[in-house]
């Protein structure tokens, strides 16, 4: 198993030395490459960022952790250059009126308080529908004596209401679920008791990988969890001083990566590097394999576990993987993930849109599903079992008219009855296949 083998080159711009590859710089904007943006606070105000494309437009937001409340950053994503703020009028409570942020596949916003105790003060979660809208309430949670906030994650759509944001509880086995019947106008929250041994530590963050979950936290690495919280496992090949993760899946054959930003180590000369290390978990976490990281963005003192990963699928096998490296910078890398799952633009241009019944049926273990789209669209097609759960993303992002083959590998699903739904603009549809094993 390759291992992670980082050294800081002193006088010189600092990078990790690895036996894997390390990650193409799109941009950079940190204190390795001496370019910090004037507006970045090296006194740990800035945490969190999120990637969402929004009015059709790849943006990254960045929130700042200070008790009285600051505005928020919006940026090019492309680029990293500052465009402008959202409104925060009206939003107040918590130790940070603001400190997360996140956008959910259909480009709506969504930003949390952190609050030490949600039963003393509510843990609140604010929805934006635009860049020029005013922030909306739509959480204000203080049903347990919880820590919330550090982190959340928000997956799916509020078009068809699989939009979701996660929440652990920090020094707790919980993680809270919030789910809505109302596109986003209110959630419904469920907790989740952890089955472990270990209480969830510092800045901790909840990811979904289809029906399971894996959440991390300083100091204790990363640990995948069943729907239930039972857990499964600790992702090997990574260290324990992980803060924020992702998870990223997809193509043929299924490829399954975890990304968690290393917020210290040891190393020669006790420097702690600031940087992103991604794991393949395709084969499972007990078999995890290091095979990439992201330059070090500088190696100012971070020892509290803040920074951030967000991820953005770019529809031809890579993924740009953003990180915001606290007291040290942010920046954009390039990963080929060989998330080629959806593949073969036809040559015509299709004039509707359709959905296939996926061949063969009944498959074992994969099965391919074709679908065409008649004009540039949102589009995402998912997965799920008879419960209506969630147990594959196949694709989530724009495309461009064309004919499309997507491959399910359910080589890790029990035999039974799937249903596949595209969503394309304002086209949904959905069918039935059966896994014969």
């Amino acid at each position: 198993m390759r291992r992670l083998l980082a050294t800081v080159v002193l006088g010189l711009v600092a990078c990790v030395s690895v036996s894997f590859a390390q990650l193409p710089t799109v941009w950079q904007k940190s204190n390795a490459t001496g370019n910090l943006p004037t507006w970045f606070n090296t006194s740990s105000a800035q945490r969190n960022l999120a990637y969402g494309n929004v009015g059709g437009k790849n943006r990254l937001y960045i929130t700042y952790a200070n008790k009285t409340l600051s505005p928020i950053l919006i940026l090019d994503a492309a680029t990293g250059d500052s465009v402008g703020t959202l409104d925060t009028t009206g939003i107040s409570g918590g130790i940070f009126p603001l400190n997360d942020i996140e956008v959910s596949f259909d480009g709506v916003i969504f930003a949390a308080n952190l609050t030490l105790n949600a039963q003393t003060s509510a843990f609140k979660v604010y929805k934006w529908t635009s860049e020029s809208a005013a922030p909306t309430l739509v959480i204000s949670y203080a049903d347990s004596a919880y820590r919330l906030g550090d982190h959340i994650t928000v997956t799916g759509s509020t078009a068809d209401n699989s939009v979701t944001i996660w929440a652990a509880a920090t020094g707790k086995k919980a993680v809270v679920k919030f789910t809505t019947a109302n596109n986003g106008a209110s959630f419904t929250p469920t907790v989740i008791a952890l089955n472990d041994t270990v209480t969830t530590s510092a800045t901790p963050k909840v990811y979904p990988a289809g029906n399971d979950f894996f959440v991390s936290s300083a100091g204790d690495g990363i640990r995948e969890y069943d729907a239930s919280g039972n857990l499964l496992g600790a992702v090997a090949s990574m260290p324990t001083t992980i803060g924020s993760m992702a998870y990223i899946a997809g193509g043929s054959p299924m490829k399954a990566y975890v990304l968690g930003y290393n917020y210290t180590s040891a190393q020669p000369g006790g420097t702690p590097p600031q940087f992103v290390q991604v794991v393949d978990v395709t084969n499972g976490i007990n078999t995890a394999d290091s095979v990439a990281a992201t330059p070090v963005l500088g190696t100012a003192m971070n020892l509290n576990g803040t920074g951030d990963i967000a991820v953005e699928k770019n529809g031809d096998g890579t993924v740009t993987v953003y990180v915001l490296a606290t007291n040290n910078g942010l920046g954009a890398f390039t990963f080929n993930a060989k998330l080629t799952a959806i593949s073969g633009q036809g040559e015509s241009t299709p004039t509707s849109y359709v959905l296939s019944q996926n061949y063969p049926n009944p498959f074992n273990p994969t099965t391919q599903i074709e679908y065409s789209i008649p004009g540039n669209s949102f589009v995402t097609l998912r997965v799920y079992n008879v419960l209506g759960q969630e147990v594959a993303t196949l694709f989530s992002g724009n495309r461009k008219a064309g004919n499309y083959s997507a491959t399910f590998d359910a080589s890790r699903f029990a035999s039974g009855v799937y249903f596949y739904r595209l969503h394309a603009g304002s086209f949904s549809s959905v069918k039935k296949m059966l896994l014969l094993k």
